[in-house]
């Protein structure tokens, strides 16, 4: 948007993509990208099956439409053995961009990532990339290059570690705050909650008197919405979510008393960040 482009939503049930939703939305106007996530969806944390790729592939390549993949999560799989994955959906679709990052794969720290594109495409990204800077960091490139020799030992223990994270933050929300709806994703990196209550907004500003960053629901919604939901990641580690959910429920009182605005206050630096 402040590219001066028109975004527009596709509904999705935190399990599925409505691929009718997405076909009618090329049908009736001209629509140059489609984001997707199929691996573990920010934020949902869904995994898009083969044959919804396969619909998906098929409905944009009967269009002018380019489907930009963001692959960033795909190997953050916890539940689903990496061999039984499903085909990557850029296999479907010849022109499709793909992304990816080391960032989710190894640690947030290496802000180092990649696109695939089509050869046509590639002098255009490039030439696109010289207005934001002058290059990638090398020893950032070079810390990435050898970490991917190693890359199967690191992602097994990284996948163990976001395992236990993942029910420790389960247990935890159970424990403290039943009343709140939630799936265990089959990868990824967050919990998509769904609160009893149009709260989100003012759930997140609760929290800030508490000290805990939360980014609100209505933050992945395009046109609105999402005040009955809330991300919440669970790669920090088990003191901080243990710590992170006591303060979360202390602001869900707060929001239940009636005493939340919908209006942050000046933002002072958290403590911590869910």
């Amino acid at each position: 948007r402040r590219s001066g482009l028109r975004v527009l939503g596709v509904p999705h049930d935190g399990h599925r993509l409505d691929v009718d939703a997405l076909a009618a939305a090329v049908r009736a106007a001209p629509v140059a990208w489609a984001y997707l996530i199929p691996d573990f969806q920010n934020p949902t944390g869904a995994l898009m099956d083969d044959v919804t790729r396969q619909e998906v592939a098929s409905i944009l390549r009967r269009s002018t439409t380019i489907p930009i993949v963001d692959e960033t999560m795909a190997e953050l799989a916890l539940d689903v053995d990496e061999r039984a994955m499903p085909v990557p959906l850029a296999a479907h679709h010849p022109g499709a961009i793909t992304l990816g990052s080391a960032s989710k794969t190894f640690w947030g720290g290496l802000r180092i990532g990649w696109i695939r594109a089509p050869h046509a495409v590639v002098p255009r990204l490039v030439a696109a990339r010289e207005t934001f800077d002058i290059g990638t960091p090398v020893l950032e490139q070079l810390a990435v290059a050898e970490l991917l020799r190693v890359r199967e030992e690191l992602l097994d223990g990284r996948r163990e570690r976001l395992r236990a994270r993942r029910q420790e933050l389960v247990t935890a929300l159970r424990d403290r705050l039943p009343d709140w709806g939630l799936n265990s994703p089959v990868g990824g990196l967050s919990l998509w909650i769904r609160l009893p209550s149009r709260a989100s907004s003012r759930l997140a500003v609760a929290a800030e008197a508490h000290d805990l960053l939360l980014t609100a629901g209505p933050r992945f919604f395009p046109d609105g919405g999402g005040e009955t939901s809330l991300r919440l990641p669970y790669a920090r580690s088990a003191e901080h979510l243990a710590d992170a959910v006591d303060r979360l429920a202390l602001a869900w009182e707060t929001v239940l008393a009636g005493r939340a605005t919908q209006t942050a206050p000046a933002r002072r630096r958290p403590a911590l960040t869910a």
